[in-house]
This record gives structure tokens, C-alpha cells and sequence, in this order.
């Protein structure tokens, strides 16, 4: 026989010139679990033994599992995130689950090297043109199922914290001055998509949330607005949710401009019933078409933008209405909490974080007044 035992564990073949080293995991579930591990060197094999000796004392053993980084990418998916997440975040991860799989997919789990997924992440932006912040949420997703490896006990570490993914480029703002945003509601006037406008220019609201609003939660008699329902589209698939988090739901108050619009667009769905009979289906939604039907938010978001171009106006998406709206609200003095709150954002900080170019201009002001103080000038 060409393999003997040379050493506790370790056998040597002198036909193959190969080490064999036993990693003896102990017995689970009734069961004596061993791995074979081989090398040409006999120092390398007592370090592999002597390692895997110090990982028993310690309780840090992986147990060895056949699984590849596609599998385990598949099984995170549908174990952990499609029970726990809004549809919209299951289907941006299957995505880019997908393009990880392809790159990395076929690697033993166990085995999958920082080195690997460092390189993956290079490749995205070398090869795929993908940018830096599409590039660190597959990080995230990765990361996070690798995370979650270690909590089933099928990794003892998480690779993903060995590397360096890269840093986030913080998109530039689009957002209309007071004279741009007048002029875009004066344009608007009259057109299919004055009542969006508005209650984006108005009240700041997401797209999802002007698409999602219902004449359940709109009450004309008390001019009140509630914001409770959220309308989306994930993989081409319609989507009614819920709000983004808790404190998105919040309640507006109806200001004249806006209750005029809504008593209008109220009068002419009830006459539109009325005159299309059967064929006029009673979705519920504010914004709707003549049928009764909700738009697809996309078909809107591409009328908006022909609109915009048309009426010759700097380049502007339905959510830079929201954000013009933060930036007149802090410049007509609407404290950053406040518009933090109206904005219905989790924290201030999520506020101050999307709009730095209030801090600059709230730093300037102050910083003149220091200056003015200490000069002796009067403000």
C-alpha cells in the first residue's frame, strides 16, 4: 500500500508524494464528521493539523458543508429575506444576487477568499461599468448573507469583512429655486399632471406616496391628508405597500391650492362614473386615469420629464419636487426638524445627510452674523 501513517493524523503516499492530513470535526447528530485536507509538504501538514487542533480547543471549527455561494446566496433569499422584506427590497437583491452568482456562484462557500471578492468588486466597475454605489450594494447584499452564514454556523467568519468596498458617491441634488418652481406650477395648470405636481411641490411627497394616496385617507371637510399607503413598481409588477417606515405615515394639512385640486379631481371621477358605468372601475386612488384605472408611476415620471423638456425648465424628476420643497421650506425659515418631519424621514440626520447644501447655506448665514458681531457692524 503506497499511503502510510507517518504521524497522528497524517498519512504520506511515496507513489503520489502527497501528505494527507485527517481534520477529525468530532460526531454530529450521531454521526463522527472527518475532512481530508493534502499537501506536498510535511511542515505544511503539521501546521494544518496543529491549526485546526487549536480551532477545536477554541470552539471555532466550520463544520465542512457542500454548498456553493449560489446555493447559499438562493437559500439566504428565500429563508431570511423574502419573509422579512417589502417586495420592492426582494426584488432589487434577486438583481443583484443574479450578477453575483454569475461572477462567484460556483465557488465552494466554505472556500470563497476576501482576494475573490475584493476582484469582484474591481470587475463591476472595470469591466461592467457599473458605478461605486451600485457596486457597494452588492457588498451590502453580499455581506449581509455572508453575515448570516455565520449566524447558521456554516462560516466562522465573514470574508466581506476583509475587504475594502468602494466608498459611496453622494448624488447631486436636483431641485427648483422659488422662480423655477413657480413657473413650473403656473405651466402645469389645466394639464393631466397638475395634481401630482402639486402635492409634490406642496407637501414633499415621495412618488410612491402621491401614487398610493387614497380618498379613503383625503377627508375635504376637515382639510386633512393622510399619508398611509405607498404605490410602486418592482420588476415590472405593481406594487401597494405601506409607507416607507413609521413616521412616513404623517397627515398634511389642506391648503386652499391643493383642496380646490382635489375637490375638482373628486367631482370629475364622480362624473366619470356616472357617464362610463360599468366600464369605470372604482380603484380608490386620487391620481387616476379617465377609466378609474392608477397610472404606472413610471408612465408618469416619463411624462413629467417630456413636460419639463417642453416647457423648456432645467432638468428635473417628480422627486426633485420633494426636494425643492426642503429647500424652499429652509429658506422661507422652516427649521430642519420640522422639515425633517414633514418629509416623514426615520431621523434629522437622514434629512441633513440628503441636504448638505442647507447646512452650507445655514453656515454662511451664521458665520456672517460672528463676523458682523465681532466687527462691530450691525446686522
Amino acid at each position: 500500500m503506497a499511503r502510510k501513517t507517518i504521524h497522528t493524523n497524517i498519512a504520506f503516499d511515496d507513489v503520489k508524494k502527497t501528505y494527507y492530513v485527517t481534520l477529525d470535526f468530532g460526531v454530529v447528530d450521531g454521526k463522527q464528521i472527518k475532512k481530508t485536507k493534502t499537501t506536498k509538504n510535511l511542515s505544511e501538514a503539521k501546521q494544518i493539523l496543529k491549526l485546526h487542533e487549536a480551532d477545536k480547543v477554541k470552539g471555532a471549527l466550520q463544520l465542512p458543508k457542500k454548498i456553493t455561494v449560489s446555493e447559499w446566496l438562493s437559500d439566504w433569499l428565500n429563508n431570511a429575506v423574502i419573509p422579512n422584506c417589502e417586495k420592492t427590497t426582494v426584488h432589487g437583491y434577486k438583481n443583484i444576487i443574479n450578477q453575483i452568482s454569475a461572477a462567484l456562484g460556483n465557488i465552494q462557500l466554505q472556500s470563497l477568499k476576501p482576494t475573490q471578492i475584493q476582484k469582484y468588486y474591481t470587475d463591476q466597475m472595470t469591466e461592467k461599468g457599473l458605478s461605486a454605489n451600485t457596486v457597494a450594494k452588492h457588498h451590502h447584499v453580499l455581506s449581509s448573507a455572508l453575515s448570516f452564514a455565520v449566524k447558521q454556523d456554516v462560516l466562522f467568519s465573514n470574508p466581506c469583512a476583509k475587504t475594502t468596498p468602494p466608498k459611496k458617491v453622494k448624488p447631486e441634488i436636483q431641485f427648483y429655486d422659488l422662480e423655477q418652481l413657480q413657473k413650473l406650477l403656473q405651466v402645469c395648470k389645466g394639464t393631466p399632471l397638475e395634481l401630482t405636481i402639486y402635492l409634490g411641490a406642496f407637501f414633499g411627497l415621495r412618488r410612491e406616496e402621491i401614487f398610493g394616496l387614497m380618498w379613503e385617507n383625503v377627508d375635504l371637510e376637515s382639510r386633512k391628508l393622510f399619508i398611509k399607503v405607498a404605490r410602486t413598481i418592482a420588476g415590472g409588477e405593481t406594487i401597494v405597500k405601506g409607507t416607507k417606515n413609521q413616521t412616513s405615515k404623517r397627515a398634511y394639512y389642506i391648503v386652499d391650492e391643493i383642496f380646490e385640486l382635489l375637490k375638482t379631481a373628486k367631482e370629475k371621477q364622480e362624473q366619470l362614473k356616472q357617464l362610463l358605468g360599468e366600464e369605470y372601475q372604482d380603484s380608490g386612488f386620487v391620481v387616476t386615469r379617465d377609466d378609474g384605472t392608477p397610472y404606472n408611476p413610471n408612465y408618469i415620471s416619463q411624462r413629467f420629464a417630456e413636460f419639463i423638456k417642453k416647457h423648456d425648465l432645467p432638468p428635473l424628476t417628480l422627486h426633485g419636487l420633494r426636494h425643492s420643497f426642503a429647500t424652499l421650506g429652509n429658506a422661507t425659515g422652516i427649521s430642519m426638524f420640522d422639515i425633517s418631519k414633514l418629509l416623514g424621514h426615520s431621523t434629522m440626520a437622514t434629512t441633513s445627510n440628503i441636504y448638505t447644501h442647507l447646512q452650507e447655506n445655514l453656515q454662511v448665514e451664521q458665520i456672517n452674523k460672528m463676523a458682523n458681531a465681532l466687527s462691530g457692524k450691525k446686522d
